[in-house]
């Protein structure tokens, strides 16, 4: 699944506004916290049927880096 599609999937998961994650948004500027990390881990277990590391997570700081962590294909 390409960045685009997936990161359009989580923004209405997140019940935001369409086209309003990037991957260069920073997470606490966006007010990240554990109940949109809790949706990002779930999107990914659903779509890509892969686990992420709740740790690492904590070592994002963008959208991008999430993306990266859950091996998200660049790209729309």
């Amino acid at each position: 699944m390409k960045r685009t599609e997936f990161l359009d999937k989580l923004t209405e998961a997140l019940f935001m506004e369409k086209g309003s994650l990037q991957p260069e948004n920073v997470l606490k500027d966006l007010n990240w916290d554990s109940m949109h990390s809790l949706e990002f881990q779930a999107l990914v277990d659903e779509l890509l049927d892969e686990q992420v590391d709740p740790a690492a997570m904590g070592d994002c700081t963008t959208i991008g880096d999430l993306c990266d962590l859950a091996k998200i294909e660049p790209g729309e």
